[in-house]
């Protein structure tokens, strides 16, 4: 199968070369071949096209026709016949402005509303419209790039990586794609005055086109700072983008309709100058290319992994199945020490089903000591997804997916030989650093075995906070406070209830806490679901991506996320996931920062997809470490 899908992926684009005309067609019938193969199967049809993507690009076009139907456009280029000296300058004036709107409008677009325009400045000035057209054509195509809204290969790329608008201009704190264009429009400017230096016709101001209709032009504005807005909103669904094009154009219809600007005729006119076919042809090519986490590799490989990797798996779980011998010795690690041992590159495994591990628990055994592991065949495996494991005398851990409804939980579940196994790390390693990493950089910091994300603490003021022993601050701000102890049992505080920072300190020397988590709220305390109907942090009436710390027994943890494989969002608010944890049968259960922030990582490797497909970075995770020395 795995062969198959390749060779119709391949086949799809030399069609397109091919046969131009029909890529619409060739694109949905390869779409369709896939479905029938149960590639793709029937029922992720829906989840596996990218509407965000899509209604991005309808909207957009949508409102671009009734911009350019204004004649704003036409305006604006008379503009610039007025105020420059010559036909050199208007040429490069040209060039540069059809690349300013090609930023916020798609450049094919731009071409059509500017194209015309140059050519009726070359027929006014006698001169040849090659020079004219070559500079919008160029230019437009090259700023297209340096918005979300520029180009479809922006939008494209945007929903793949789970980009919003702002982040063309900055991203991860680095200057975006907006900078990188602008340099290279800069550059054009000396290139095109050598072009265009025989141009030296003087201009003639002309009479200015009149706007006939100054809406389409605060729809598309509108647009824009709509899209900028949004880029600031934490834990937003994906398709927002999308909804909020289309929205924009279909209330620039409605207006338009109210005041009777807007024909039959018009409104068929208009709704033409959305390209189905291009948007056909993106349907039927993104299930295939993949958005976020769900990529051809992943679709075709994981389920039909192929007879050699599946026997080298078996082959390495059976390996351990015979030959592990756990001796378990406590040994103790020094939280003064923040790099811990390194794990056994030999521990780690992976296999394809649940009941590949149905040896796991039995060699966890001595470390379990008499509980039951809540990971076992009775789970219901998501389709397509792995189980990945380690193992070594002082910690057994092991992953795996559970669908509910459209949502997916992640479960990571962990039993370590001794507290001090249980750890925090902060972003370079002390408190209060103003750097921030993901959770995939920090574990590998620390050599962590099992990590995820913690409670953000640099973000947010709330809680009572200790770090090593000592409480570092006591906020007014209400929250739950989870605290870890000595022993790595998860103790409560609850947010009414009020704390010096000396009353803190003393509980914490009473109760041996070596560290804190300030975020919330409880979910279960003492075998008891607990959680509010509301709270300060954390919107936990909405729907958004959720993580939890839970304790099962002495010594025995599971960290859960909820969130969703695909483009869609829906995930359960804090009620529907306290249900979730408190189905784990766990005695303590806490909630960590959810939204993009929740991941866990085993190893090297990211287990749950993060909401918009890529970790956000933070400023603190709490891990598993292995206490046998390194090779042990």
């Amino acid at each position: 199968m795995k062969t198959v899908a390749l060779l119709i992926f391949i086949a799809v684009y030399v069609l397109l070369l091919l046969l131009p005309n029909y890529r619409a067609i060739s694109a949905l019938a390869a779409a369709a071949i896939f479905v029938l193969l149960g590639i793709v199967p029937l029922g992720e049809i829906t989840g596996a096209v990218d509407w965000n993507v899509l209604l991005m690009l309808a909207g957009t076009m949508g409102t671009v026709d009734l911009f350019i139907r204004s004649n704003m456009p036409n305006r604006l280029s008379d503009r610039l016949v007025a105020l420059l000296p010559s036909v050199k300058w208007l040429i490069i004036a040209l060039a540069l402005f059809a690349g300013l709107v090609s930023a916020f409008v798609d450049n094919v677009a731009t071409v059509l509303m500017l194209a015309p325009v140059g050519m009726a400045i070359a027929k006014k000035l006698k001169i040849s419209p090659v020079a004219p057209i070559l500079a919008i054509a160029v230019s437009s195509n090259l700023q297209g790039a340096a918005t979300l809204v520029g180009d479809t290969t922006s939008i494209l790329l945007a929903g793949h990586m789970g980009l919003d608008f702002m982040d063309f201009f900055a991203y991860e704190g680095r200057p975006g794609m907006f900078g990188v264009v602008e340099v290279g429009a800069l550059v054009t400017v000396p290139v095109m005055l050598f072009l265009f230096r025989k141009e030296k016709g003087k201009l003639y101001g002309a009479e200015l086109t009149p706007v006939t209709d100054y809406l389409p032009t605060g729809l598309l504005l509108g647009t824009v700072a709509s899209l900028i807005a949004a880029s600031f909103v934490p834990d937003k669904p994906e398709i927002t983008n999308g909804v909020i094009c289309m929205a924009f154009f279909l209330v620039g219809l409605i207006l338009e309709a109210v005041r009777g600007r807007l024909t039959a005729n018009v409104a068929a006119d208009v709704m033409k100058a959305i390209d189905y076919e291009t948007l056909a042809l993106l349907a039927g090519l993104i299930p295939r290319l993949g958005t976020g986490s769900q990529k051809l590799t992943v679709k075709i490989s994981v389920p039909d992994i192929g007879q050699k990797y599946d026997q080298a798996v078996a082959a390495q779980a059976a390996m351990l199945r015979e030959n592990y011998q756990p001796a378990v010795q406590a040994k103790k690690l020094n939280d003064g020490d923040l790099i811990a041992p390194v794990p056994n590159p030999n521990g780690y495994g992976q296999v394809m089903k649940i009941s590949d591990l149905d040896w796991f628990a039995e060699k966890a055994a001595p470390l379990l000591d008499g509980q039951a592991l809540y990971f076992g065949n009775d789970r219901e495996q998501l389709p397509g997804s792995v189980v990945n494991f380690y193992l070594d005398d002082s910690i057994a851990t092991v992953t795996w997916k559970e669908p509910y409804g459209t949502t997916v939980l992640t479960f990571a579940e962990v039993v370590i030989a001794d507290g001090s196994q249980f750890r925090r790390f902060l972003a370079d390693g002390r408190y209060g650093a103003d750097t921030q990493y993901t959770t995939t950089e920090m574990a590998q910091t620390v050599n962590a075995v099992l990590a995820s994300s913690g409670d953000f603490y640099k973000f947010h003021y709330n809680g009572i906070v200790v770090y090593e022993n000592t409480v570092r601050n006591v906020y007014t701000n209400k929250a739950d406070t989870c605290y870890i102890n000595a022993d790595g049992d998860l103790l409560f505080g609850y947010q009414d209830v009020k704390m010096t920072k000396e009353e803190a300190q003393k509980f914490v020397d009473d109760n041996n806490i070596r560290f804190s988590l300030a975020f919330g709220p409880i979910l279960v305390d003492n075998g008891q679901r607990c959680e509010p109907e509301n709270y300060d942090l954390g919107e936990v009436n909405s729907i958004s991506p959720r993580a939890a710390l839970c304790q099962m027994g002495e010594l025995h943890y599971i960290v859960a996320t909820a969130n969703t494989e695909g483009p869609w969002q829906d995930i359960p608010t804090v009620k529907t996931f306290a249900k979730n944890i408190a189905a784990t049968g766990c005695r303590m259960a806490y909630c960590l920062d959810g939204g993009q922030t929740a991941a866990i990582v085993m190893g090297d490797q990211l287990i749950n997809r993060p909401v918009y497909g890529q970790q956000r970075k933070i400023s603190d995770i709490i891990y598993f470490a292995t206490a046998m020395p390194e090779g042990g």
